[in-house]
């Protein structure tokens, strides 16, 4: 079994997760139970 090698991960790449993340739920939670949030995220990538 190969051995994996830890690397430390900087403050920005942590911070960018984090921002990330919170869109990622802002956006989900817009979209909750709602046909009209659907349609508002389709025309995002449209």
């Amino acid at each position: 079994m190969p051995e994996f090698l830890a690397k430390r991960v900087s403050n920005y790449e942590l911070f960018f997760d984090l921002a990330f993340v919170l869109g990622i739920s802002q956006l989900i939670s817009s979209i909750h139970l709602s046909h009209v949030g659907v349609q508002e995220i389709f025309s995002l990538f449209h």
